[in-house]
């Protein structure tokens, strides 16, 4: 998820419009660092620029989804889509 470094996620990212503010555009914490995930990898660029940024884990090493990254899943067991059996476990 995408959020304007000025408003800081009042708005969403909409790529149309170049973002809410037209200002700096920063990922948000994701949930799965805050938690401290042992798995957690960090940013990826999947197209090699920035305005694709996401976040990457052992699980979901192309991108991990926004329910987990960002929303109220905490990733206590497998799911569908993900790589190995890899769960959250706190570093």
């Amino acid at each position: 998820m995408v959020v304007c470094g000025s408003c800081y996620g009042l708005n969403l990212y909409d790529r149309e419009r170049g973002g809410c503010c037209k200002m700096r555009m920063d990922l948000a914490m994701p949930v799965c660092f805050a938690r401290r995930c042992k798995y957690f990898i960090g940013v990826i660029q999947p197209d090699g620029i920035e305005m694709t940024e996401t976040v990457s884990c052992k699980a979901f090493p192309k991108g991990v989804p926004n329910d987990i990254a960002y929303g109220n899943n905490l990733h206590l067991t497998v799911v569908n889509g993900q790589k190995g059996d890899y769960v959250f476990e706190e570093r």
